[in-house]
């Protein structure tokens, strides 16, 4: 929600700059691999026991990065996200959402409480402003939900498509 981001605190979008130039240039330098490495490895574990399936999530997460344009945009869509603010709100004033199965997730973890609450409000005034809206407040979640509680992300797509066979089947 563009709100969330004009709250939050400058420190923390520095820190998030900082961050995601360090990314680019261990990716520059060939360092960012073992990282990456890593966190997909982490990622695939809590993802499933199946050691067929953690080996194909690695591999997708590793893809993910596996180009340096990837690892750059990833700074540039943050970039977009922090300076977009005053064209969503004008776009959100102009129009309402579509009548379209919506899910939000709210991560709890890695920002301020006050943070967290905000981003919570903002969630329930958007889904709210639909009809097949839906939040969900994710426990021991940070901002990868996917990563920490994917089984969360699971549900809430199944709610979409289960929201979206509705619809088909009412047509």
């Amino acid at each position: 929600h563009e709100e969330a981001i004009a709250d939050t605190p400058w420190l923390l979008r520095a820190a998030s700059a900082i961050m995601l130039n360090g990314v680019v240039l261990l990716r520059a330098v060939g360092l960012f691999g073992q990282i990456a490495h890593r966190m997909a490895n982490a990622l695939a574990a809590r993802s499933t026991g199946d050691q067929r399936i953690r080996a194909l999530i690695a591999g997708a997460y590793l893809a993910c990065y596996s180009k340096p344009t990837q690892v750059a945009m990833i700074r540039a869509e943050n970039r977009l996200a922090d300076n977009s603010g005053s064209w969503v709100r004008r776009a959100r004033s102009a129009s309402a959402l579509p009548d379209v199965p919506l899910a939000v997730l709210t991560a709890t973890r890695g920002k301020p409480a006050k943070s967290v609450q905000r981003c919570a409000a903002l969630a329930e005034q958007v889904v709210s402003s639909v009809r097949r809206g839906r939040h969900v407040v994710v426990g021991d979640s940070g901002h990868y939900i996917h990563h920490d509680q994917p089984a969360a992300v699971v549900d809430a797509i199944r709610h979409i498509i289960d929201a979206t066979g509705s619809q088909m089947r009412q047509a």
